[in-house]
């Protein structure tokens, strides 16, 4: 097996000082062009790798971006979390991810615990206070995402426009009391949702039905159905589709059964009264 190339066995080669072959990979910019090419064709020909640890001692960087997710089953944050990935490998970063399961008492902590060891933040739907995220982000390099405070850097979706769509639409079809399923009342989006939903509907003259607050997950959609009529939503191909009661039941592409008979909850048959909904969510325009 051949030994690992060195910082020296570089300098020996390139006729110049383990500080120079440091100060090309830690600082090029201090480094004559033709010097720093020499070296960098060197290193890649010998196969030498800077040790990250050591320069993360000299340049207080760690090279590495942490993604924090409430929940990495919700279909909603794998695209992001790729997304990231994606762009940090073409900066020159790793990814690290913690997926905090909704837990709202330990989210800060395990926020702050990453932190310490990557050199930036994406916090992708954060549930903690405005007060926490404030705290942090006075001490740490972050962006949030689908949450939003004016004291921190964050892309949203135009929730309030995906729900006019979704109130007009329903308005058209000649529908007059319109049932609201929310999610979680530490999401940040459910709330602002909810929020828009009421309003909207009251200004469009619609009767808004509450029918309570459920977990985004596969068994909170199922504690849904006792309470009467039922609208599953699911992804699939890029688009979300809702079918009534009978209506087109297509294959659940997760669970691989069909959406009549979601977690055996067997659904009655009732008229459609939209096929499309939710256009906007998920696929919407961020704000830049």
């Amino acid at each position: 097996m051949s030994k690992s190339m060195t910082i020296r066995d570089v300098a020996k080669a390139a006729g110049v000082s383990p500080a120079t072959v440091s100060r090309t990979f830690v600082h090029p910019e201090k480094v004559e062009s033709v010097t720093r090419d020499r070296i960098l064709a060197l290193a890649k020909e010998m196969n030498y790798r800077p040790n990250a640890a050591a320069r993360s001692l000299i340049t207080g960087l760690t090279g590495n971006i942490g993604i924090v997710v409430p929940d990495l089953t919700n279909p909603f944050f794998p695209t992001i979390v790729r997304s990231v990935q994606r762009k940090a490998e073409q900066l020159g970063y790793s990814a690290l991810l913690v997926d905090t399961g909704e837990d709202v008492q330990h989210e800060p902590e395990l926020t702050e615990n990453l932190a310490r060891q990557v050199d930036g933040l994406v916090l992708c739907s954060p549930r903690m206070s405005d007060e926490k995220l404030i705290e942090i982000s006075s001490r740490y390099p972050l962006v949030m995402i689908n949450r939003e405070i004016p004291e921190v850097p964050a892309v949203t979706i135009d929730n309030r426009s995906g729900i006019a769509q979704e109130v007009a639409h329903l308005k058209a079809l000649g529908h007059h009391r319109i049932g609201y399923v929310a999610g979680p009342e530490t999401s940040y989006s459910c709330l602002i949702r909810q929020q828009a939903a009421s309003e909207l509907l009251a200004e469009a003259g619609l009767e808004e039905v509450s029918i309570g607050r459920f977990e985004p997950t596969f068994d909170g959609g199922a504690q849904c159905c006792p309470a009467g009529p039922l609208v599953l939503c699911y992804r699939r191909h890029g688009l979300q589709r809702c079918h009534g009661f009978g209506a087109h039941q297509p294959a659940d592409p997760v669970r691989g059964q069909r959406a009549g008979e979601f977690d055996g909850c067997r659904l009655r048959r009732h008229r459609v009264f939209f096929d499309v909904i939710s256009r906007a969510f998920h696929r919407a325009r961020s704000a830049q």
